[in-house]
């Protein structure tokens, strides 16, 4: 995994180590950019499972779907194996994150939508327009499937925003926090499930 500098799969594994497998749940995801043929995204995997030490993985992501991205899940029959790892029981659910255009999601989902349970998309109040995210959340609402945000409030910057945009906010609601707003405006989704 590419987080923490690919030491955040070894520190998990470590820290829950001492608990039963039945008291957490376990997100992780295919970088398919990292693997140089079907056999390296395979190995990868099963590192994953040894790395967390666990024999299953309850969320698991195509991870980063974009133009690049979703030409080598496909050359690398990432979805395929993914769901015969489902079917082996090492996965319990299997979704995609996506930072790709609505063309690209689009053309994912019509190749393997039908084995995909929930997406993980950028969505906040402002990139609701700036990058679409409206029509993401119709188009996934279309496949039915669940939506997990990623960057409720955009890396920060909608934590903290401009005096006169503060003062707007403030207005409308005395008692709110600024970041606030952005968790608000998310619960008017019914398709958001998990931020």
């Amino acid at each position: 995994m590419v987080y923490h500098k690919g030491e955040s799969e070894k520190i998990f594994g470590k820290a829950f180590e001492p608990y039963p497998r039945d008291s957490y749940l376990i997100a992780d995801k295919m970088s398919i950019w990292l693997c140089s043929d079907e056999e390296d995204m395979k190995a990868r995997f099963y590192n994953q499972l040894k790395t967390l030490k666990t024999d299953y993985i309850d969320f698991y992501l195509v991870h980063s779907l974009n133009r690049n991205h979703y030409k080598k899940v496909k050359d690398l029959h990432c979805v395929e194996f993914l769901q015969q790892m489902k079917q082996e029981g090492k996965i319990k659910h299997l979704g995609f994150s996506a930072h790709g255009d609505i063309e690209c999601m689009t053309k994912f989902l019509e190749a393997y939508g039908k084995d995909m349970e929930f997406c993980q998309i950028e969505l906040n109040y402002f990139d609701y327009k700036f990058q679409d995210a409206k029509g993401k959340v119709e188009l996934l609402k279309k496949w039915n499937l669940p939506i997990w945000v990623m960057e409720p409030v955009r890396g920060g910057q909608l934590a903290t925003l401009s005096e006169e945009a503060t003062a707007k906010l403030t207005a409308a609601r005395p008692d709110e926090k600024v970041p606030a707003w952005a968790f608000r405006f998310l619960q008017a989704i019914p398709e958001v499930t998990m931020t």
